[in-house]
């Protein structure tokens, strides 16, 4: 089967040249035609038709490879897709941010796989809508339960309500995130997308550990993103995060788009270092991050409209993601 794949392609490829090279051999016959021919008359008329024709020939070739770019973009970018068949009957599953995008997909799919799972999100009446809408059968394992990742007291209080309510937990799934948009200090003293893009799951999994399954097939999962290749870290930051003025500055010379990518280097070192201390102290843990590829979802929805600029650049994002990124679905 993968040979035969492999096999199409190529010969989707032998196709491409092939075309290309008709169209080369195009030029030439003409060119030599016009360099034959002695008649001054005939040779302009030759010449403009064939100017005409291969500037057409141009354009086209310039759309056909404008298209192929953005589908060879578009499989690259995408990611990988899950073809897990196997049932979960039982399995209690924790998602955390599941009202849109790739949480509520995800949360659709392990319904689908009989599994329970636990919609862990702040937004009540949001979650409700999608639960709603999901057929009896599926909605009967669908529980909401009230979960802020930005704010240390919403997650201890969370990891308590599940405790008493589970014996265990078999995944958790921190999906929760957002564009880093404008400087929100919490309570906490920490930024609010600090929190929720890192030291909330941080916290989040270190509070469920001694509460997951004991069986041996229990994982956390945690979503990370491939911007992680391109952070912008200089040594002693993560110390400066805690210092309201520093971080009130970051916004306004980055736009939050550093922290994001920082953030999401330091989800790859948190399950490295979780994997370490449960292989250390002999706890049966899977941790795992991930990039999920290019996905279709409302990221950049919280962009502030009112702003011009902004407004502008989320349309363009917009667009650019539909062109090259894939449905949730």
């Amino acid at each position: 089967m993968f040979l035969l794949k492999i096999l199409k392609k190529l010969n989707f490829i032998r196709n491409i040249l092939f075309f290309y090279f008709n169209i080369f051999q195009f030029w030439i016959n003409h060119i030599k035609i016009i360099m034959n021919k002695n008649n001054y008359y005939y040779n302009i008329f030759i010449y403009k038709i064939s100017f005409k024709k291969m500037s057409l020939s141009l354009i086209f070739l310039s759309i056909l490879i404008l298209i192929i770019c953005l589908i060879c973009l578009r499989q690259y970018l995408k990611g990988g897709v899950c073809k897990n068949k196997h049932d979960m009957t039982n399995k209690i599953i924790i998602i955390t941010g599941p009202s849109n995008g790739l949480g509520k997909e995800s949360a659709f799919d392990l319904l689908n796989h009989n599994a329970k799972v636990i919609f862990a999100c702040r937004a009540e009446e949001r979650t409700m809508k999608v639960i709603n809408t999901l057929p009896e059968n599926l909605r009967k394992n669908a529980t909401f339960m009230k979960l802020d990742v930005s704010s240390f007291k919403s997650i201890i209080n969370f990891v308590n309500e599940v405790k008493q309510k589970y014996d265990k937990i078999d995944i958790l799934m921190n999906n929760a995130g957002a564009m880093p948009i404008k400087f929100d200090w919490t309570e906490d003293d920490y930024d609010s997308y600090f929190i929720s893009l890192y030291l909330g799951p941080f916290l989040l999994s270190a509070l469920l550990m001694n509460h997951m399954n004991k069986d041996g097939d229990a994982k956390i999962i945690n979503l990370s993103s491939a911007m992680h290749l391109w952070p912008m870290i200089e040594k002693g930051d993560i110390q400066k995060y805690k210092n309201k003025d520093y971080m009130k500055a970051f916004y306004q010379n980055s736009a939050g788009s550093k922290l994001y990518n920082n953030t999401k280097l330091f989800i790859i070192y948190m399950t490295q270092y979780f994997a370490k201390f449960c292989e250390k102290n002999k706890l049966q843990i899977k941790n795992v991050c991930l990039h999920p590829g290019l996905v279709q979802s409302d990221f950049f929805a919280k962009i502030n409209r009112s702003n011009i600029l902004q407004s502008i650049t989320r349309y363009i994002l917009n667009f650019v993601l539909n062109l090259v990124s894939k449905n949730p679905v």
